[in-house]
């Protein structure tokens, strides 16, 4: 299943998940080894409760959930962890500021922002796109960003997001996260899936797409 599709800036964006556009990529358990190493607090704090702005219309303008999920071992599945997260939902991002109606970050939370933001950096592994190339990313497993581009007459980038859901084979989908799941992939069939290849800017009324 198949929903939402092309939306671009041009502008740098950092280390987060997508409910995918995939530049640089880092692995979620490198991460998570690399905190559970140095800094257990930072891992707690990414598996407490967060408030995450809600963008659609809702009685309430945030939802509370862990960013971290540990999921472990079953008969069909080995151990895991899960990071689902966009510091924009957080902080805000370019002229699309944090909802003031939204209790403040504390500061354990920051740090724990810039730890995963930094340690993506530190462990990411490049893509070197070329024309006509498609790439496909576990959006629980892997957190990605892009780097910043301008045009030029010799050179244009154009990337095409495509949120693909393979109900057989995809993750066990943590609770907190089976609202914005059934949101994106609940009543579609191949009429109704949406890979839109023409850009549109991410606006105040759409930018929970």
């Amino acid at each position: 299943m198949a929903s939402s599709g092309a939306g671009t800036r041009s502008d740098k964006q950092v280390f987060h998940t997508d409910t995918g556009d995939i530049v640089r990529l880092a692995s979620t358990w490198r991460v998570y080894n690399h905190l559970a190493a140095t800094r257990p607090d930072l891992v707690r704090t990414l598996s407490e409760g967060w408030d995450v702005e809600i963008f659609t219309k809702s009685d309430k303008p945030y939802w509370t959930r862990p960013l971290l999920y540990h999921q472990p071992a079953t008969a069909s599945a080995p151990e895991r962890v899960v990071l689902q997260y966009a510091r924009r939902y957080f902080v805000g991002f370019g002229a699309l500021p944090r909802s003031p109606h939204i209790p403040p970050i504390t500061e354990a939370q920051a740090e724990a922002l810039d730890a995963l933001h930094f340690l993506g950096d530190k462990y990411s592994v490049a893509t070197d796109f070329e024309k006509g190339d498609m790439q496909y990313v576990n959006n629980l497993a892997v957190f990605h960003a892009r780097d910043g581009f301008t045009d030029t007459p010799e050179k244009q980038r154009h990337l095409v997001r495509l949120w693909l859901r393979d109900p057989e084979k995809a993750w066990a989908t943590p609770g907190d996260l089976h609202e914005r799941w059934r949101q994106l992939y609940d009543g579609l069939d191949p009429d109704t899936q949406v890979f839109p290849l023409e850009p549109y800017i991410r606006s105040e009324s759409n930018k929970g797409r």
